[in-house]
């Protein structure tokens, strides 16, 4: 009986953790999300970039087409934004994207604004501050993109142009300023009326540049761009706010000319959970158990 006991006694045990040996533990990967001008071998596309194994997907694009889209930022949950801006004083159009899975979805606002040759955008606190390179002009778009304001920012050579724009943590505005095949990492705050651009440095891997630096994003108060001119397969590179160098292995994001990079947290992937280990090595101890209660009671009852 009391071998019995212990039988029945594993055996609810195994079933009660049966529902957690199939279920599956949420883990997260971190992605950065990027638009890519692939030109004669597929036009713009979004891409994104799994941070844990280096492996770039291409993703399909549904909704309202655009034809040049050289900003990309992240802006909660699943929705990033991105400005169509051209060389002319054409005007400009907010776009609101949607990351679903393998399908970025775009929806164009119904608003075009005074501003052109805009390279470079970032979210903060429900509105974005993009680079008007044709006016040198910081300009804030509401989310239904219309520009709600523009300050003019000094303390740069204005032949450099803005390329990429990142908010960090620490209060501040990080830009991308290109000048034929180098890039500068600049800070500017924000809070300030007269904006003043100030120079961090030249991003470089010791003294060798990372061309024009297209594309600037956060990931974990770390920040990233993407090199490009001089560099094979747009190298994906974390720089230094403190002197704008770049440390650690740039790591290779693929073929194309990287426009834009928005970091927007996590994506769910399935992997097996703790417990379902814990619940096979149950069951096996259960079935030992089985095994010999049943041996027992063959040779009793021969």
């Amino acid at each position: 009986m009391k071998h019995k006991t212990m039988f029945v006694a594993l055996f609810a045990l195994s079933l009660f953790l049966l529902p957690g040996m199939i279920r599956v533990q949420t883990v997260f990967a971190s992605y950065i999300l990027g638009i890519n001008d692939l030109k004669n071998d597929g036009g713009w596309t979004f891409q994104n970039f799994n941070m844990d194994d280096n492996t770039t997907t291409g993703l399909n694009y549904t909704g309202d087409s655009f034809q040049e889209m050289e900003s990309l930022t992240y802006g909660g949950g699943n929705t990033y934004y991105g400005i169509e801006s051209f060389n002319s004083g054409s005007g400009s159009t907010l776009y609101t994207f949607n990351w679903d899975g393998d399908t970025v979805t775009g929806t164009a606002s119904e608003n075009t604004f005074d501003a052109s040759n805009i390279d470079a955008a970032t979210f903060v606190d429900g509105l974005l501050y993009a680079f008007d390179n044709s006016t040198d002009m910081l300009t804030t778009i509401d989310l239904n993109g219309e520009k709600v304001g523009e300050t003019k920012v000094t303390g740069f050579d204005s032949k450099k142009k803005f390329e990429g724009l990142a908010y960090g943590s620490d209060g501040l505005l990080y830009g991308s300023l290109t000048k034929g095949g180098n890039s500068w990492l600049y800070s500017m705050d924000i809070t300030n009326p007269n904006i003043v651009a100030n120079e961090i440095g030249k991003i470089q891997l010791g003294k060798k540049s990372f061309g024009q630096v297209e594309a600037l994003t956060f990931l974990d108060d770390v920040l990233y761009g993407v090199g490009g001119k001089g560099w094979k397969n747009n190298p994906l590179i974390k720089i230094d706010t403190g002197n704008g160098s770049v440390f650690g292995d740039p790591v290779n994001w693929g073929s194309g000319d990287i426009e834009g990079i928005a970091a927007g947290g996590s994506a769910a992937v399935p992997e097996p959970a703790t417990i379902l280990l814990l619940g096979f090595g149950l069951l096996g101890f259960a079935g030992s158990r089985v095994k010999k209660f049943m041996g027992k009671l063959r040779r009793e009852v021969h």
